[in-house]
């Protein structure tokens, strides 16, 4: 507490976010959450059934019995019979086809049956032994919310990892309401492009922007390419992916591996040079951006310290431009934990009267829960929270939701 007491910002933080946020998240972990028992029954069957089956077909493209699960078959096809550049870990330094080295085989070799249906298959076990397996058996999951296990303030949830599911919402209805129980969940729309903004400002070039409801990424896209077909397309869906890269200190000759760049033309010499390019056009359409990250890249080389806007610190004890880009990008992490944390808090709150309780989050989402004759007070108490403003760098932000379909318990 004495450490707090010279630092007042810190203080701020652990007192208006780390400590209301103790008794929301062990209420949440004490109650559970309720599993659809057929629809874990369901998934147990049917991903086992779908990785085996990338197995056999595998075996019946390449002719040999490959268990895509051994190291050891991977490593012979992949080097000792394809040839392929060996990768390594650094640490300790051996050779290896774990994913990581798999996504940068898939670069050059990407049409490799092997590296395809290893990845897919990867994909599927994970999500069968991380999710389903650990649920057999049970009638609600009690996930551990550790609010500080990252020094951006952002949450990690485990048993099961609820902020890894997919993104598509494909295994959601996993987990229901209790009877008599909805569920309210909403996205915070681009939030951190939104503290982006206002941290790099001035000039106000990204915040006019987004306050004028231009979509970013297709103004990236057009900046970058020149055109761009569609919201769908894959310039856009390249150009997000880019532009957030670069928002991080990312080298732009590194982007090769993002999906859809050997369809565009990011391939070999001349594929790094469009991509350097490309980050010309990127910072030449958001000056403050590039002018942002080296004003404080020379600030954090003297002080090795950064603040996000509502006070949360970190230090850095390493140096050189790791550590400078860490720092760099720990406003914008931060900042958006922050506001996470700070509605989330707010929420509970007015939600309390109403028997309303958190239920999960995943990324920057959040999901609630409320008694069924509460759900039109709920909604627009979440609303009324997210239109306060939020002051970043001088600047009033306002961030935006989009609401989820509602959630009901089955026969509801």
């Amino acid at each position: 507490m004495t450490q707090l007491a010279r630092d007042p910002a810190s203080d701020a933080v652990y007192r208006t976010q780390s400590l209301p946020l103790l008794p929301i998240v062990i209420q949440a972990h004490a109650r559970g959450i309720r599993l659809d028992r057929a629809a874990v029954s369901a998934f147990d069957r049917d991903l086992p059934a779908r990785y085996e089956a990338i197995e056999r077909e595998c075996q019946a493209t390449i002719g040999w019995p490959i268990k895509l699960g051994s190291a050891k078959d991977r490593v012979t096809w992949l080097y000792a019979w394809q040839g392929y550049a060996k990768q390594y870990k650094r640490r300790p330094h051996r050779l290896t086809t774990d994913d990581d080295a798999l996504n940068v085989l898939a670069k050059s070799h990407g049409d490799d049956p092997v590296v395809q249906a290893r990845l897919r298959y990867a994909e599927l076990k994970q999500l069968h032994s991380h999710y389903i397996m650990p649920l057999r058996g049970k009638q609600r999951a009690y996930s551990h919310f550790n609010i500080h296990s990252q020094t951006s303030g952002r949450w990690s949830t485990t048993d099961p990892p609820m902020s890894t599911l997919p993104r598509d919402g494909s295994y959601d209805h996993l987990f229901i309401p209790d009877p008599g129980e909805c569920w309210l969940g909403y996205d915070i729309k681009a939030a951190e492009v939104w503290v982006i903004a206002a941290e790099a400002a001035p000039p106000t070039t990204l915040l006019d922007a987004l306050r004028a409801g231009v979509d970013i990424h297709t103004e990236n896209a057009l900046a970058i390419f020149g055109h761009c077909p569609g919201k769908d397309s894959a310039e856009r869906h390249f150009a997000k992916r880019f532009g957030l890269r670069l928002n991080y200190m990312g080298n732009p000759q590194d982007c090769t591996d993002i999906p859809g760049a050997a369809e565009l033309g990011f391939v070999g010499r001349e594929g790094q040079r469009k991509l350097a390019q490309a980050a010309k056009a990127y910072f030449d359409r958001w000056p403050e951006l590039h002018a942002y990250q080296q004003r404080q890249a020379a600030v954090y080389a003297k002080t090795w310290t950064a603040r996000s806007w509502d006070g949360r610190r970190r230090v850095s004890c390493a140096r050189g431009q790791t550590a400078i880009r860490e720092l760099v990008n720990h406003p914008f992490q931060a900042g958006v934990a922050g506001i996470f944390n700070l509605t989330t808090v707010a929420i509970a709150a007015r939600l309390a009267s109403m028997d309303g309780r958190f239920v999960y989050q995943a990324h920057d989402a959040a999901w609630w829960g409320v008694p069924l004759e509460h759900e039109s007070t709920a909604k627009r108490i979440i609303e009324e929270v997210f239109a306060e403003p939020r002051r970043i760098n001088r600047h009033e932000i306002v961030f935006k939701i989009d609401f989820k379909r509602p959630r009901y318990a089955p026969n509801s």
